[in-house]
């Protein structure tokens, strides 16, 4: 939960403009949380929004940031960012402060839409902690062409890159015919392992698809950060 000294100073902000500073029409950014769910380690969080502009998910726990997400989303159009726990819950304030605001973390000044405190158990909060580390990423946004928007991503899906050429499958050990091959560098999700351990399940071009594990590792970038690719069984 967010400190009280901060939610003071977004309401004063908002007052000043609101209250003396007209906003164009073109500029009335605004959104509504839909839906929050736990599952596990993991909070989604669910807005929409009225017009086009950058959005953030930020995530607060007794006055301490914790992670935060976003970006772009179209006019009437909906992100989903997802939220890692991966420190105890501090017992300070209930549950954990969830924020739609206008920039990432301490830098936002207005807040659209909150749940100051979203209740999670103590106990989930430690055990998320010992084996996660704490991040959040965005998991969909919908008026934006993209797989992520049309079918369902499972909790454990990580996006990993192609570090050499990998041959496609249509299911393990089944190569497509005629023969595709992905070029290393492309990027994918990976949903997880088959039983045997040597192929990945991967969402590519709005389909499931089978590569083997030797030519995918974690992806580097500033949102995934060299997360490892998940193990899970999946079929």
């Amino acid at each position: 939960m967010r400190s009280a000294l901060l939610g003071v100073v977004v309401v004063l902000v908002l007052a000043l403009v609101l209250g003396g500073m007209p906003s164009p029409a073109s500029a009335a950014l605004g959104a509504t949380i839909q839906s929050i769910t736990l599952n596990g380690c993991y909070i989604d969080i669910t807005f929409r929004v009225q017009d086009a502009g950058n959005y953030y998910v930020n995530l607060w726990d007794d006055g301490a940031f914790r992670a935060g997400a976003g970006g772009a989303v179209p006019a009437n159009g909906t992100m989903t960012v997802r939220y890692v726990i991966g420190d105890p819950i501090l017992e300070g304030a209930a549950g954990i402060g969830i924020y739609v605001e206008d920039a990432l973390g301490p830098a936002a000044v207005t807040t659209y839409n909150s749940n100051g405190s979203y209740a999670v158990p103590a106990v989930v909060g430690d055990a998320c902690a010992a084996a996660n580390t704490t991040s959040a990423f965005v998991l969909s946004v919908t008026g934006v062409a993209g797989c992520d928007v049309l079918m369902p991503i499972p909790p454990q899906a990580v996006v990993g890159s192609f570090v050499a050429p990998a041959k496609v499958y249509y299911a393990p050990g089944k190569l497509t015919a005629p023969l595709i091959t992905l070029a290393a560098g492309k990027t994918a999700w990976v949903f997880g392992m088959d039983a045997s351990g040597e192929y990945y399940k991967i969402m590519w071009n709005c389909q499931t698809l089978w590569v083997e594990v030797g030519t995918m590792g974690p992806n580097y970038d500033a949102t995934w950060q060299g997360r490892p690719l998940p193990t899970t069984v999946v079929s």
